[in-house]
């Protein structure tokens, strides 16, 4: 929940199923935030993928609510050896994300990406712990800072639970390739 100098802190969990999970966070003094809700998310880039060479992503998303969103790594990060991704993010709302769709397209951005999931959002002291459900897998994802991700993980029983650092598109590119599978797009 590191918004205020727009930069994100976050790891993803894969976990088998949810169940039992709500509860644990509950226990644990969590908070729900919003109840399960899909989420569409578009990706964009250039034809040749030049946002992604630079290890840039622009989106747009619609779900709880209509953003559009840049995402930059920072490299040199000493956070990854840790298992935890931290990424530039500038996000702002937005009205017509059909309309936003159109600028980027006209601006270069004509190459487009979608994932969709199902997710739930949860509180627990300075974290912000997403129930990700996608068409490859569960996954949690918790943000905020490095020591409160550690403690929120601790606190929800997932010390155990495979971690990574990567996006959900660098997920899916690991899955496609152990599962022989081929797209670009993670679809239900």
């Amino acid at each position: 929940m590191n918004k205020d100098n727009n930069k994100e802190i976050e790891v993803k969990l894969l976990v088998a199923d949810f169940s039992g999970l709500a509860e644990k966070i509950k226990v644990a003094g969590g908070v729900l935030l919003q109840p399960e809700f899909f989420q569409r998310t578009v990706r964009f880039d250039t034809p040749e993928q030049s946002l992604e060479a630079n290890k840039t992503f622009l989106r747009v998303r619609t779900g709880d609510k209509n953003v559009v969103t840049l995402k930059r790594r920072i490299d040199g990060s000493e956070l990854e050896a840790r298992g935890l991704k931290e990424r530039e993010e500038v996000e702002t709302e937005v009205g017509d994300t059909e309309k936003v769709r159109q600028i980027l397209n006209i601006l270069g951005f004509t190459r487009e990406f979608i994932m969709e999931k199902y997710r739930t959002d949860y509180h627990l002291d300075e974290t912000v712990i997403s129930l990700d459900r996608l068409p490859f897998g569960n996954f949690v994802e918790v943000e905020g800072e490095p020591e409160e991700i550690e403690t929120t993980i601790q606190k929800i029983g997932l010390t155990e639970a495979e971690r990574s650092a990567r996006s959900y598109w660098g997920l899916f590119d690991e899955y496609k390739k152990k599962h022989n599978l081929s797209g670009e797009n993670i679809v239900f």
